[in-house]
């Protein structure tokens, strides 16, 4: 059973990547604009227009230049960036450390905030803690992470000088500067994830609660923390599990916006400039790194859920 559900699992998560694959093909190709007249620019004669559309492969159908692109990418071969004249992929393997510490950092902050605070939110529901934790949960959902940031900026940036406006030190070359770079971003990416991480963990941990085998395990004389970390939690954890791995999409879009907004070099800013110079290489290569790495947190995911109960591969 777990090996079928394995194979079912990764079986979908293919199936996700190539109709991706598709999508993106095409909407890079019904964008407004030609590729050939923004690499030549504006002085770009008709006929050099047309003599690099030929040597880009554009005037073929587009059946086969998605067939040439999908069978290159299965070979590591990504393409050109027409605006850097640089392979698309080592372009990526720059950026995309960046993007994913920054991602990961986000994440690991949201997560370390948002389970304490759940639990003692659900074990005292009514109480000023769980009003305060609810409260700070529905405005870190209302807040876009842009804004936040800029109002970070303002006070901890401007105002305290405690930690730097723009910019970023990658980690081995100075992490206490690394560190001191990210920790505005970061917060500003993370605040809305552990909002919906905390409102998600909080009900799943009540319903859980009110479960006949918790008032059992209660009558049966188990201290409340005994209840609450060994028979509680675990169940309770699997919608949580599942609301972090769709963040990990979520992070990553996130990403784009705040890596502009604090003129960090990863791979939300290489996209954002690829698509304003409508560098389609650069752009199918991005998203489909994107959708490669949300496919695989949730095969994480899925794989993560099994092994707390393994009733969910039966149920499949």
């Amino acid at each position: 059973m777990t090996l079928r559900y394995l194979l079912e699992r990764i079986a979908w998560a293919l199936l996700v990547l190539l109709g991706s694959s598709v999508l993106i093909f095409l909407i890079m190709h019904v964008i407004p604009g030609d590729p050939a007249q923004a690499m030549l620019g504006p002085e770009g004669t008709p006929e050099a227009v047309e003599t690099l559309r030929r040597q880009l492969g554009l005037d073929q159908p587009l059946w086969w230049q998605y067939y040439h692109w999908t069978s290159r990418a299965l070979m590591g071969d990504l393409g050109q960036s027409i605006l850097l004249s640089q392979s698309v992929l080592s372009l990526l393997i720059e950026r995309l450390p960046v993007t994913l510490a920054l991602s990961f950092y986000a994440l690991a902050l949201a997560v370390l905030i948002a389970l304490p605070a759940s639990m003692i939110s659900a074990t005292r529901p009514a109480s000023v803690a769980d009003h305060a934790g609810r409260f700070a949960a529905l405005f870190g959902l209302a807040m876009p992470n842009f804004w936040l940031g800029l109002v970070l900026v303002l006070i901890f940036s401007v105002g305290l000088g405690w930690f730097p406006v723009f910019g970023y030190v990658p980690l081995f070359e100075d992490p206490a500067r690394h560190f001191s770079h990210l920790v505005i971003p970061v917060v500003s990416l993370g605040a809305g994830y552990a909002a919906m991480i905390l409102e998600t963990s909080r009900n799943s941990l009540i319903e859980v609660l009110r479960q006949d085998y918790v008032r059992t395990a209660r009558a049966g004389g188990l201290s409340e923390r005994k209840v609450l970390w060994k028979y509680a939690l675990r169940n309770a954890l699997i919608p949580t599990i599942t609301v972090i791995g769709i963040q990990v999409g979520y992070l990553m879009s996130g990403a784009v916006i705040i890596e502009n907004v604090f003129a960090i070099p990863g791979m939300g800013r290489l996209l954002v400039n690829a698509v304003l110079s409508r560098d389609y290489p650069v752009v199918q290569g991005a998203m489909l790194v994107i959708v490669l790495i949300f496919s695989f947190a949730n095969l994480i995911v899925d794989l993560l859920c099994m092994s707390i109960d393994p009733r969910v591969a039966r149920r499949t």
